[in-house]
């Protein structure tokens, strides 16, 4: 599997298939999905980020999408660069506003093996210079945690910035 970001806008297809611990209940639950992006593809520069599945090295920029599992709909998008290396701390989140306004829709059955599709992105001049960067992602919901990291689903986790 090859996972690319688009030219204008990262798109991150997340289905819940692969997350399995999602439930769909009549309780108001947000899920908070993460991508971590390793911008320079240098473990050693950028925040330590530890997940479900272990550490995820030398993140320089992390986008945060909140969805909310009861009603299907992704409410918030923002992004926050790694302040503090040392101590794994980002910065103040950033508030992504771009097309489609928010709330948006997921897309139910229309996902891998009819899970739910969930759509996130963010300007791809928030990677700077950057053409090619890791990518580590997080899932947190009242239920659980899960992750992905490097070749767990996409090869070594590499996107490549397409311009």
């Amino acid at each position: 599997m090859r996972c690319t970001l688009g030219s204008f806008v990262v798109l991150l297809l997340i289905t819940l298939s692969t997350l399995t611990f999602f439930s769909f209940s009549a309780l108001a639950e947000v899920a908070t999905i993460d991508v971590h992006l390793d911008l320079d593809q240098n473990s050693a520069t950028g925040c330590t980020v530890t997940t479900a599945d272990g550490d995820a090295p030398g993140v320089e920029l992390r986008i945060r999408t909140l969805f909310d599992v009861t009603t299907g709909m992704v409410t918030e998008t923002t992004t926050a660069p790694c302040e503090d290396a040392l101590l794994g701390v980002f910065g103040v989140e950033s508030a992504v506003s771009s097309a489609p306004a928010l709330p948006y829709g997921t897309v139910a059955g229309n996902g891998l093996a009819g899970s739910t599709l969930i759509e996130s992105h963010v300007p791809v001049a928030v990677a700077g210079a950057a053409r090619s960067a890791r990518a580590f992602v997080a899932v947190t919901s009242i239920v659980g945690e899960d992750a992905l990291l490097a070749g767990s689903q996409c090869p070594q986790s590499i996107l490549d910035l397409l311009l």
